[in-house]
């Protein structure tokens, strides 16, 4: 599919949400208007208090990963999603998804219907997700935090990982083209055992989250730059109550990492704790190269945590011919 309005092949989705994935060909519409619907003490809907702001719609860039993702890696919406947009000027506005989750497309309404005061800028800008100290200057530079901390998603990221960013032509245009600002590391795990959390490190302390400035353009792919001084150099992946892994190659279970664009100069290291503490650590010593927008997938490793201390390899990335590894 094409962006209906330019005739682009950049975009070939339209609208998502947390990212399950399903392959989508149809544009649907939300039905949603441009107010807020106030709830009383009685569960009764007031009058809506009418906005003066507009209602967006959004599309996603070409890219085999998801917002909520399933087996093509194709991005989806999460039911009351939440953007930041900045329209026409600097003040942080909240609007929220429509739709349901699962959907493609629909429209983002404005949480607040008050028209916001700041300085001028020459375009719509939009983040996704939604937070309020996400801001932007007058130049159109971007200053959000990247997570440290992601929560598992089955089959894909956590809600709320994947940082994307949007900006229109003009402050006429309500179409946000959402570009991913980060890469994405998938691993496999298989063996015994339920996983509590997993730590991506870099073997030279690469930073990896935090405060990062984003330049963004209409028409451009966003560039990232980490403040080195307010970055963690980890990223925990979050597995609530525990994960347990599959048991074979066949069945193994999946984990994505949302990582911004850097070099691993020597490697990487990721170290599996499981529901009961214990830990496993696995590492490769070759340079790794994350790019914004790209997939890589690591071929499936294995542990055993019913034996003390657990069984695995701990340079198991590194003993898999590179053949093995799906880049």
């Amino acid at each position: 599919m094409t962006d209906s309005r330019t005739g682009s092949n950049d975009f070939q989705f339209i609208i998502m949400n947390k990212f399950s994935v399903l392959l989508a060909s149809a544009l649907l519409t939300c039905g949603c208007v441009s107010s807020i619907y106030e709830t009383d003490t009685t569960g009764q809907k007031e009058e809506p208090a009418v906005s003066s702001l507009p209602v967006f719609k959004a599309g996603f860039e070409d890219m085999s990963t998801k917002t909520y993702v399933d087996g093509n890696n194709h991005l989806h919406w999460t039911s009351d999603d939440r953007l930041t947009i900045f329209h026409a000027n600097t003040s942080n506005v909240q609007y929220r998804f429509c739709g349901n989750t699962g959907d493609n497309s629909g429209s983002f309404d404005p949480v607040d219907g008050s028209y916001p005061d700041g300085e001028t800028i020459g375009a719509n800008y939009a983040v996704f997700p939604y937070s309020s100290t996400t801001s932007i200057n007058r130049d159109g530079v971007i200053i959000l935090t990247l997570p440290s901390k992601e929560s598992y998603g089955e089959n894909s990221f956590g809600v709320n990982a994947n940082t994307m960013v949007a900006v229109t032509e003009n402050t006429s245009d309500f179409f946000l083209p959402f570009k991913n600002v980060c890469g994405y590391i998938v691993f496999k795990l298989y063996g015994i055992g339920t996983i509590a959390s997993i730590t991506l490190s870099g073997n030279e302390g690469e930073k990896l989250a935090g405060k990062a400035t984003v330049a963004a353009a209409y028409g451009e792919a966003p560039s990232t730059v980490l403040d080195e001084s307010n970055c963690t150099d980890t990223i925990l992946l979050d597995c609530g109550e525990g994960i347990t892994i599959g048991d074979s190659t066949e069945t193994a279970t999946t984990f994505w990492f949302v990582v911004p664009q850097v070099t691993f100069s020597k490697g990487f290291s990721i170290l599996v704790t499981d529901t009961n503490g214990a830990t496993a650590n696995f590492k490769t010593l070759k340079e790794r190269v994350i790019t914004r927008n790209s997939l890589t997938r690591m071929a499936a490793l294995s542990v055993d945590f019913s034996t003390t201390p657990p069984a695995f390899n701990s340079n198991g990335i590194d003993a898999l011919d590179e053949s093995d590894f799906e880049w």
